[in-house]
């Protein structure tokens, strides 16, 4: 199978609202962990696709799948930084993963009593320039861990964020990413704040390698544990919406992250988000004039063709218990 060049495993901790999007990524990470590719440390849920609550049930759900009860689980915000008003997305369904039905409802009792962000906060201090952050959803907790501790980030290894847009094409208005948009003040924060290596995986680089949902249904298929629910899960979600294509974001998330190659180009920007605009609310802005240094490193293109090589053989040669 393809494995990326392996320097030991990547620890990461994983900023989630799940979502079918973030399911599917969540899972393909577990099956890397236990490959030793990376390290999972800790999953963390805000509210974004679906309620903090429904989010956590939805981790639950994934990790008892996996048998992975093992990696803690935290309760992360209820509420975007600035508004308790703010609903949590339908998009994904009521419940953020398609209103499937399920058998049993998971026990949150089993979600972490320490509130997401200080979780965060002290895993990053107790473990120096050794963690990845893989934020999947709106950054609040990101922010607020941050706000915390000024120097939050200058203990965090590196960060991925699957948010944001580079040509003020959005999927949530017209100019923002749902992500950025969500929570745009906690965006901003993390923005400013960032003193790691930081890559940005925006809206238009996934929607330029969207993938036909024949191919996705018709050749990306086995009769694994994994592939099985998210093919579940992802036609209900394709019928909810009537979906013309597959345009797994925060999957493409998580390939960055073991797969660098599938990276065609990339650039280098200090990039920031406009809170204020009536109509660029949440819009990620770069520095074009190059008048400040850059803070992130933006992925403008990834490889289509090697990204479907990888799933076949993934899923091919790895199939699940």
């Amino acid at each position: 199978m393809f494995i990326g060049v392996n320097m030991g495993p990547k620890r990461i901790v994983i900023d989630t609202d799940p979502g079918v999007d973030d399911a599917h990524a969540i899972l393909f990470l577990l099956d890397a962990d236990k490959l030793n590719m990376v390290k999972i440390e800790a999953i963390i849920v805000t509210k974004g696709n679906t309620t903090v609550e429904n989010g956590c049930r939805n981790v639950i759900r994934l990790l008892k799948m996996k048998n992975r009860m093992d990696i803690p689980i935290y309760k992360g915000a209820s509420y975007a930084l600035l508004s308790n008003e703010v609903a949590a997305s339908t998009y994904f369904g009521d419940d953020g993963m398609a209103d499937a039905e399920y058998d049993e409802e998971p026990d949150l009792s089993i979600v972490n009593k320490k509130p997401g962000s200080l979780a965060l906060l002290e895993l990053v201090e107790q473990n120096p320039h050794e963690l990845s952050l893989l934020c999947l959803a709106p950054l609040t907790n990101i922010a607020l861990a941050a706000g915390l501790n000024g120097d939050f980030f200058e203990n965090v290894k590196e960060v991925f964020i699957m948010g944001g847009n580079w040509r003020g094409q959005g999927n949530e208005t017209e100019c923002a990413e749902f992500n950025f948009h969500y929570d745009p003040e906690a965006a901003y924060m993390v923005l400013q704040k960032l003193r790691c290596p930081t890559t940005i995986l925006p809206n238009e680089t996934c929607m330029a390698a969207r993938i036909d949902t024949s191919w996705r249904f018709e050749t990306l298929i086995n009769d694994s544990i994994d592939l099985t629910f998210m093919t579940m899960l992802e036609r209900k979600f394709f019928k909810l919406r009537d979906i013309e294509a597959w345009t797994p974001y925060d999957l493409f998330s998580v390939l960055l992250i073991l797969y660098p190659e599938v990276v065609v180009r990339s650039a280098e920007y200090n990039v920031t988000v406009e809170l204020h605009g009536r109509f660029t609310r949440g819009q990620m802005i770069l520095d074009h004039l190059r008048n400040r240094t850059s803070n992130v490193n933006i992925v403008q293109r990834i490889d289509k063709e090697r990204v479907m090589q990888i799933l076949l053989n993934w899923y091919h040669i790895y199939p699940n218990e």
